[in-house]
């Protein structure tokens, strides 16, 4: 079934017979691998039939985009729009240059902007990348497409194709557009696709109105746009947090830990926040990294860390989290950490949460056994608690 109503085709025949043999029998070969892909409802001959109009190479775009023009229907659109791209993308990963029809430009960027079947508008966002550097038009009808879409993929074509050009010539339209934007959800792509640029005094406004925004993806985007920019807000916390509470799975937990390591006053507040965090945890990543935030957030945070610590009852949990004070110098390097550790070993009355302290020891070697030598030479220091430091000293010293 040909993409031309009867009589456009008849008048392609006589535009054709006045070029060369060859430009007849792609044209030809490629009416019958559209018959077939219309008539077929096998997957693997569907995809055989567009392979073998790709295999016609660069030659048939302008033959494409005439049809592409003249097409009638998102279906007839998704077959043209993926073909063009794969003959285009398979000449660019060859080294070669294709010299596009001046007409498919202009068309790309009409289509872009008109609502259509998701094949379609993805599609068209992976043909514009072959438009370098991007025409206004390109990049215009990228954004349109952006605006609309509510695909996580599309929108990351769409947003990856506007910012990979890298031009001060983009950048202008993505600021009008975040200045429109009614849509949180659409300005926070829009701030991605800002990310590592100089941002107008206007922007960075409206990127801190959306640090309040409801759409935690947008918020967090904001946020990080700001602080690569070395703009600091209060907010950037409120909404962190806002996210720590919020956090439903491992990486929102993780993410969340590490944006309120980032930006912690060393409230109570905060200390609270991820004291329960801690507590809702389920992995040793997102533990570390709550762990490493509290060791950030000053005394509060110490303070909360080392009664979780104490508190603990489980030996592995126990372990876990003296790992992650050893992983960051706020804990590792201060001295009442080893104080609670010694603390444990020697008051500790279940002697699984006694090892698991002395594990803790071990990771701090001089420090360890110039404290347990303190102790030991305590003429008042009773024989159960030699028994415990002795060989843990021992096994320092070697």
């Amino acid at each position: 079934m040909s993409l031309l109503s009867p009589r456009r085709h008849l008048i392609a025949l006589l535009l054709v017979a006045t070029l060369p043999a060859i430009a007849f029998a792609d044209d030809a070969a490629i009416d019958k691998g559209f018959a077939i892909m219309g008539e077929t409802d096998d997957e693997e001959t569907f995809y055989r039939a567009a392979q073998d109009i790709a295999a016609l190479g660069p030659e048939i775009v302008p033959n494409l985009t005439r049809r592409l023009i003249e097409a009638e229907t998102d279906d007839q659109r998704i077959d043209l729009t993926y073909l063009l791209a794969v003959i285009l993308d398979q000449a660019k990963f060859a080294g070669k240059t294709v010299e596009l029809p001046p007409e498919l430009m202009p068309e790309i960027a009409a289509l872009m902007k008109q609502p259509s079947e998701l094949t379609v508008q993805a599609n068209l966002a992976n043909l514009a990348r072959h438009f370098v550097p991007q025409p206004p038009e390109i990049t215009e009808g990228l954004l349109s497409i952006l605006s609309r879409a509510e695909h996580e993929g599309l929108r990351a074509t769409a947003s990856a194709t506007i910012a990979m050009q890298g031009s001060e010539d983009v950048l202008p339209l993505v600021h009008d557009a975040l200045r429109s934007s009614d849509s949180d959800r659409y300005s926070g792509d829009l701030a991605a696709i800002l990310r590592g640029t100089e941002l107008p005094q206007d922007i960075v406004g409206i990127l801190e109105s959306l640090l309040t925004s409801d759409d935690a993806e947008a918020r967090q985007t904001a946020s990080r746009v700001l602080t690569e920019a070395d703009v600091r807000n209060p907010a950037q916390l409120d909404a962190a947090l806002r996210d720590l509470d919020a956090a439903d799975t491992d990486m929102q937990l993780l993410n969340a830990a590490m944006a309120v390591r980032e930006h912690t006053d060393g409230s109570e507040r905060v200390a609270e926040a991820l004291g329960t965090a801690l507590g809702q945890a389920r992995r040793g990543e997102e533990r570390r990294e709550i762990i490493r935030a509290l060791a950030a957030s000053g005394d509060a945070g110490l303070d909360r860390l080392y009664r979780i610590i104490q508190s603990t009852e489980d030996p592995e949990l126990l372990a876990q989290f003296i790992l992650g004070m050893n992983s960051t110098a706020e804990a590792s390097d201060n001295p009442r950490t080893l104080e609670v550790l010694m603390a444990m070993v020697i008051e500790s009355e279940d002697p699984d949460i006694a090892d698991a302290a002395a594990f803790g020891l071990n990771l701090h070697g001089a420090a360890a056994v110039a404290a347990i030598d303190a102790v030991l030479a305590d003429e008042q220091t009773d024989d159960t608690v030699r028994a415990r430091l002795s060989p843990i000293r021992d096994r320092l010293a070697k």
